[in-house]
């Protein structure tokens, strides 16, 4: 249970292109007491939605092949907002 407790007040976000398997993913991260933002079929769409400075982002699942597009460019966008974050959140803790 407390796997669950930790899922409770994080932002997951669930990108793929095939709707299904997204669903059911989202599915089971909200039964674990995620909140859930997607799913996302596509890279541009999934892009604008990182780079929202409102948006909490505390895990991603992506996929490499987004209706053809490759989620590069989503993952380094991730990257950069984590390391843009990281510094506010050490400086919080010490």
């Amino acid at each position: 249970m407390k796997r669950a407790n930790r899922c409770r007040d994080a932002g997951d976000w669930s990108w793929r292109d095939d709707y299904q398997v997204a669903l059911a993913v989202a599915s089971l991260l909200e039964g674990a007491g995620a909140n859930v933002v997607g799913p996302v079929g596509w890279a541009e769409e999934a892009l604008s939605l990182v780079e929202d400075a409102s948006a909490q982002i505390d895990a991603a699942i992506l996929d490499v092949d987004l209706h053809g597009q490759k989620s590069y460019a989503v993952a380094a966008a991730l990257a950069r907002r984590k390391n843009q974050l990281a510094p506010d959140l050490l400086s919080r803790v010490r």
